[in-house]
């Protein structure tokens, strides 16, 4: 058996049947094939590992569960880390911020794609602060405060990425009052950066999204 649970068994045999020495020489060798393969598949997982650590990954997520890495794998790329609240990611955690950094320094991905929340740059969440409350709006502006440090966390990904001549992706919302921050705006001033709008219907996307 190896590390990652594969188990070469033989056949159930009688006692009869052992004795036959052209069936023990049989199943000898069908265990040999079985074990054989076994060790072949974890060579292609140790090669895929030590591939990425060379070369580094094609594409990773920040603030986003699986979905563009598995789409990444399925089509043959190598997939790096989704990091995201879902799968135990806290970025308003210095530590955990931290360790997305080093693993972006270390595996060097080709497409860092970053998809900070956006709910609270949402016209609709801004329009609330005319007819709320002290408090809700005192909540609010900390949420605000919040996501604005996510969207600069982002940023630095992204120059990083910039800096090795690898790619990024931001995706917000069109209308999100995020486009405003100073930090994104001076993003989108550096040269080789662009801002696309893409009509998210033409991807399959049927159901509004607010904020």
């Amino acid at each position: 058996s190896g590390s990652d649970g594969n188990v070469a068994k033989a056949p159930r045999t009688s006692d009869a049947e052992m004795e036959d020495p052209q069936l023990l020489n049989q199943l000898t060798e069908e265990i040999r094939k079985m074990q054989t393969e076994a060790c072949a598949e974890r060579k292609k997982v140790d090669q895929r590992i030590l591939m990425m650590l060379i070369n580094g990954v094609d594409v990773t997520e920040v603030f986003s569960p699986p979905r563009i890495v598995e789409m990444a794998v399925s089509m043959g790329l190598a997939g790096g880390k989704s990091f995201d609240l879902k799968n135990g990611w806290d970025f308003s955690l210095k530590e955990h911020r931290r360790v997305a950094l080093e693993y972006v320094v270390k595996m060097k991905p080709k497409l860092t794609i970053g998809s900070p929340p956006c709910i609270c740059f949402s016209v609709i969440q801004n329009l609330n602060l005319h007819k709320s409350d002290q408090k809700w709006k005192e909540e609010f502006y900390k949420r605000k405060a919040s996501a604005v440090e996510h969207i600069k966390f982002c940023i630095l990904m992204y120059r990083l990425q910039i800096a090795e001549g690898r790619e990024f992706l931001h995706e917000h919302p069109t209308n999100a009052t995020s486009w405003d921050i100073e930090a994104v705006d001076k993003l989108l001033k550096l040269r080789g950066v662009e801002n696309v709008d893409a009509d998210q219907c033409e991807f399959g996307r049927k159901t509004a999204v607010h904020g």
